[in-house]
């Protein structure tokens, strides 16, 4: 099958659209849902580090800084849902027609990054809400995000082909996201993380993304050194997760 760009975008921006309309159809809180679950999640976490434990943040609201946190990793967690299952939900349509297979997980992906977006405004206007000013930087950080589709991408091409494959992994990639969660400074701050542990935070695409994330917002700085690093680490997980998604692509399709 000879390869198309044109075509080939096309295809990942009409199941975009498909799985959008989908998910939302039928809904009694409709596009509410994107923003409702980390919020939810926000306050119960609030709830039990910051009056129960009381984890030392400093002068940001537990509530915003874990929030802000979450906004980067509702995306990846549910975008590697999405991906794990999405070849299985269009088996029929895999096996029956010919076309490139990666546009599937990919479309899947992009379809939340409206979600990110509109959780990060929602959390833009909170934060301004309460007081805070909002630098150009936290603006210019939509664009800052690059990386971290970049690497969600191509870990959700790797899932996507290997539960496809190995109808089990299921129960692993679940176990993996429980540890990136904890392993990411989502409801603590890198600042605490001890020094001999520090290099596990600069290999973490996420943690490179909430870093910089709360950099932008708290501190008015956009850290370039971040986001060089974050784009590298994204563009190499992208590059091999496509990679290994082609070349068992054919193995994928007969095994489905």
């Amino acid at each position: 099958m000879t390869f198309n760009s044109q075509i080939y975008f096309q295809l990942i921006s009409v199941f975009a659209r498909r799985e959008i309309m989908s998910r939302y159809r039928g809904s009694i809180l409709g596009i509410l849902w994107i923003v409702l679950y980390p919020l939810a999640v926000a306050v119960i976490l609030n709830y039990v580090f910051s009056y129960i434990f009381r984890i030392p943040i400093g002068e940001i609201p537990y509530f915003l800084f874990v929030f802000s946190g979450l906004v980067v990793w509702s995306f990846f967690e549910q975008s590697i849902h999405l991906s794990k299952d999405c070849l299985v939900w269009n088996r029929e349509l895999i096996t029956k027609a010919a076309f490139p297979k990666s546009s599937i997980p990919l479309s899947y992906i992009i379809s939340k990054i409206l979600d990110l977006i509109i959780s990060y405004l929602i959390l833009l206007g909170l934060y301004g809400g309460s007081g805070f000013s909002i630098g150009i930087q936290s603006i210019c950080l939509i664009f800052g995000f690059l990386p971290l589709v970049l690497f969600t991408s191509g870990i959700g091409l790797m899932v996507s082909m290997a539960n496809a494959i190995f109808k089990d992994i299921g129960k692993t990639i679940e176990l993996l996201l429980m540890v990136i969660f904890y392993a990411s400074p989502i409801i603590y701050s890198h600042t605490s993380v001890p020094a001999k542990y520090t290099v596990l935070l600069y290999i973490n695409p996420l943690s490179l993304t909430i870093m910089n994330l709360r950099s932008s917002l708290f501190e008015h700085v956009f850290r370039l050194d971040l986001f060089l690093l974050n784009l590298l680490i994204g563009a190499i997980s992208f590059i091999v997760g496509l990679y290994l998604f082609l070349k068992f692509e054919k193995k994928m399709t007969d095994l489905i």
